[in-house]
């Protein structure tokens, strides 16, 4: 399995970093999609040098567990939130992650509608422009701050037009061609926004508790019009990240 060997690829990982073995026995359960843009891979590398961590002793700070899992992830985006949970900004600064945290609003549902496609990483990142056009950057950075503002001070009403994209949807689409009519009818189910998650082929609405199963029934219904199986799960915000149960 993939994930088995990344796993055991982060617990070398730790081991190196450490100068300590990790005597573990690890056993991957849960229901995470794999290729769906959900994170997956930061999720299991999380939880293994976690896992590691704790069985050695816990030798390493929860900032140098970050920047472990962002050095295997090759980027913060993930690796973040999984380990600290809540709303996360992250990026490298010099040799550390720098990263802006924030609880998530519990009162917000985040629907994800997740076909059966899947779709690499890799596959997504092929469709992308070498280049961007200043105005789109701008444009992009613009709603970067506004959508953290929003979520970070639960205003629903805020979020709305934030998931406006120019970077990389319109340059999937071709790949989740579904995605317009999904988020067109989430929307008009009373959702803020909904955008593309991760790479794909997830795509996800933001919405108040209220309306959650009203908007998961809207998405669900314009998968099945573009002749695509899936599923919709209804997911609450997480503020605890990684955590070790005993």
């Amino acid at each position: 399995e993939p994930m088995t060997g990344l796993v055991t690829r982060a617990v070398r990982e730790f081991e190196r970093a450490t100068g300590r073995k990790s005597p573990l026995e690890l056993r991957l359960s849960g229901a995470l999609p794999l290729a769906r843009g959900l994170g997956s891979s930061a999720v299991f590398r999380a939880a293994a040098v976690a896992a590691a961590n704790e069985v050695a002793g816990g030798p390493l700070s929860r900032e140098e567990l970050l920047a472990l899992v962002s050095r295997l992830e090759r980027h913060t985006d993930n690796a973040a939130p999984c380990l600290l949970g809540g709303l996360t900004a992250s990026g490298w600064d010099g040799d550390r992650v720098r990263v802006l945290r924030a609880p998530a609003p519990p009162h917000f549902r985040f629907v994800a509608l997740i076909p059966e496609q899947r779709l690499p990483t890799a596959e997504a990142r092929k469709v992308l422009p070498a280049r961007v056009r200043r105005e789109d950057a701008v444009h992009n950075l613009q709603r970067a701050l506004w959508l953290f503002h929003a979520l970070a001070n639960g205003d629903g009403e805020a979020l709305r037009g934030t998931f406006d994209d120019r970077l990389h949807q319109p340059f999937r689409v071709p790949l989740v061609p579904f995605l317009p009519a999904v988020i067109a009818a989430a929307e008009q189910a009373g959702a803020f926004g909904g955008f593309l998650s991760g790479a794909g082929s997830t795509v996800i609405a933001v919405s108040d508790e209220a309306r959650a199963a009203t908007v998961a029934a809207a998405m669900s219904g314009a998968l099945a019009a573009a002749g695509v199986k899936g599923e919709v799960r209804t997911l609450l915000p997480d503020n605890q990240g990684t955590r070790i149960e005993v």
